[in-house]
């Protein structure tokens, strides 16, 4: 018997992914105006996914003068039932995300996020990137110490959670017109248990 393959459909995703907020993030707090492509690449690197398993930031790699961005998308909410509009699927959405900061200017950089949400220049930053709205609603700043592998090696951080509501756009075209809802959802195969 040959082997067969289970390959659900390819579709490009416009929203929020962890790959557009730390695109966001970077934006937010890094860029400016001629900022070159490979600096903005560079800036990249002081923004990861939080994970406990990442390396102390502050010790070997980094500068103690430098402030670091860990992030997470703990949540992320279907508002409405999926539509077809235009050549995409599309599904109103929030999702929550939080930020720590690390580093020389990490208390300063949370507190700058209780001041972001009527700021103009943070709603195109996100509508741009992440194609979503920042609400008006930021958590309180929490002072965490964060354990690197429990090896003596924890540093003061400064967390914060906000919420965006945006549209994911779904397009599955491959490059076509797009447009046909999404009809079905493939599973690997297993393995049935006959009694």
């Amino acid at each position: 018997m040959g082997e067969m393959r289970h390959d659900g459909p390819d579709f490009k995703i416009r929203g929020v992914t962890f790959e557009s907020i730390r695109e966001a993030l970077t934006s937010l707090f890094f860029e400016y105006d001629g900022m070159k492509p490979e600096e903005f690449e560079r800036c990249k690197e002081y923004v990861v996914p939080a994970r406990h398993n990442w390396e102390n930031p502050l010790e070997g790699k980094g500068e103690r003068n430098d402030t670091w961005l860990q992030y997470w998308v703990q949540e992320d909410d279907r508002l409405s039932s999926d539509y077809n509009d235009m050549e995409y699927n599309v599904c109103h959405k929030v999702a929550t995300v939080q930020v720590r900061f690390f580093g020389r200017r990490a208390e300063a950089w949370a507190k700058s996020f209780h001041h972001l949400t009527k700021r103009r220049s943070c709603d195109k930053i996100f509508e741009a990137i992440c194609n979503a709205g920042m609400l008006p609603y930021v958590s309180p700043i929490t002072p965490v110490n964060v354990d690197y592998f429990d090896t003596g090696n924890t540093e003061l951080a400064f967390s914060v959670v906000f919420r965006l509501e945006y549209d994911e756009l779904l397009d599955f075209s491959e490059g076509s017109s797009g447009g046909d809802r999404l009809m079905y959802i493939s599973f690997p195969p297993g393995n049935a248990m006959n009694k």
